[in-house]
């Protein structure tokens, strides 16, 4: 598996592995640090490219019978092809979640784009078996889950992901 190392310098307070790079710095330190992208992860961050943000879902299981029940089966969804199956949709999941994490891009469920997906997802077969597969579990185990939601949502780049964009080329 390839890598890409990305450095940057650091002349904001930006998030490195859940702690600051300028935890200790004042007035615009130049402390570089490294960010590690496997190639899967900068094909997907290549993506921003083109546009600084992106649709996403979620796959949400709630109940009828308690508004306290709630579980996110999957998130973010991003479909790379109409086809996605689970395995497809969790691995792009996996990915997104890894850029988020390196503070490249934020996952936002609060405002979805204007030009969201949700007709492409809602027709997709990924998002027909998470519906098959919630009313599975309501009928033949009883389970309290036995409403299947889609909440939509966006992904943008972070200051640190336009830098990193820029040096991936």
């Amino acid at each position: 598996m390839k890598h890409h190392s990305h450095c940057h310098s650091c002349d904001t307070r930006i998030p490195a592995g859940g702690r600051s790079c300028c935890s200790t710095c004042h007035g615009g330190c130049r402390r570089r640090y490294e960010i590690i992208l496997t190639e899967e992860e900068a094909a997907l961050l290549r993506l921003f490219a083109s546009s600084p943000y992106l649709p996403a879902a979620r796959f949400v299981m709630k109940s009828s019978k308690t508004s306290h029940a709630r579980n996110i089966a999957l998130a973010p969804v991003f479909l790379l092809s109409p086809e996605d199956d689970v395995k497809a949709a969790s691995h792009t999941a996996e990915l997104l979640n890894a850029l988020a994490d390196k503070g490249l891009i934020e996952i936002d469920y609060q405002t979805p784009l204007d030009n969201a997906n949700e007709r492409e997802i809602k027709d997709s077969p990924l998002y027909a078996y998470f519906v098959d597969t919630v009313r599975e579990g309501a009928e033949k185990f009883n389970s309290v889950f036995d409403i299947a939601a889609l909440e939509l949502g966006s992904m943008g780049l972070t200051a640190i992901g336009r830098r990193a964009i820029t040096q991936l080329g």
